[in-house]
């Protein structure tokens, strides 16, 4: 059963798990924390907070989003929204392209992965928000959290930065899916920001 969480967890970045280790891209910082894998991420976004609030209230910015960045299912069973804060849970699925990987690592996985999302953003005042976002892969022995805030730094621009910690209670390889996560966690965080700055220029202001 362990080998089998391994390989799906390696198949979801698509590299072996013995060549994962040690790949992160561009994190400004990595390192254990306890049990965990911890990195930071910063991303900036050319608009005010009072348009990412709302974009980020739109029950179809998530739909959109992840069917761009090609989830083959997508559920949202949790959409709240008020002036004061804004909580959203979903699941989407993920293709798994196994091109490239070992014989063995094929037999072990399946072709999708499902992750679930849970979102919680804070209006704390006019300029900031606090958040907190939680990343899993159901059947897999990981999960990912970040915690931080979204700053107003200047008229029509924002800043969001997140100290994220990736866990799991796997003895002995823990710290591989650790790592094997974080890097698919980033990179998708990237995407996602990708996306978010694509969605700003074409939708018009609220």
């Amino acid at each position: 059963d362990l080998p089998q969480r391994v390989a799906a967890v390696a198949l979801t970045t698509g590299t072996p798990p013995d060549d994962a280790v040690g790949k992160l891209r561009g994190v400004p910082h990595i390192g254990r924390g306890g049990d965990a894998m911890d990195f930071t991420l910063t991303q900036d976004y050319p608009t005010g907070l009072d348009r990412l609030w709302t974009v980020f209230g739109r029950p179809e910015y998530p739909r959109r989003k992840y069917a761009a960045l090609g989830a083959t299912a997508f559920r949202l069973q949790q959409f709240d929204v008020t002036a004061h804060a804004i909580e959203v849970e979903l699941e989407r699925d993920v293709p798994v392209d196994p091109s490239g990987l070992p014989p063995w690592v094929r037999r072990l996985v399946g072709s999708k992965q499902t992750l679930r999302h849970h979102t919680r953003w804070r209006r704390v005042g006019p300029t900031r928000v606090s958040a907190e976002l939680e990343i899993s892969p159901i059947s897999l022995p990981v999960r990912a959290r970040g915690v931080g805030t979204i700053i107003e730094t200047a008229p029509g621009m924002t800043r969001m930065k997140l100290d994220w910690t990736v866990s799991s209670m796997v003895p002995m390889v823990g710290e591989k899916i650790e790592r094997l996560f974080a890097d698919q966690v980033r990179t998708a965080l990237d995407d996602d920001h990708a996306f978010t700055l694509q969605y700003l220029q074409q939708t018009a202001p609220a």
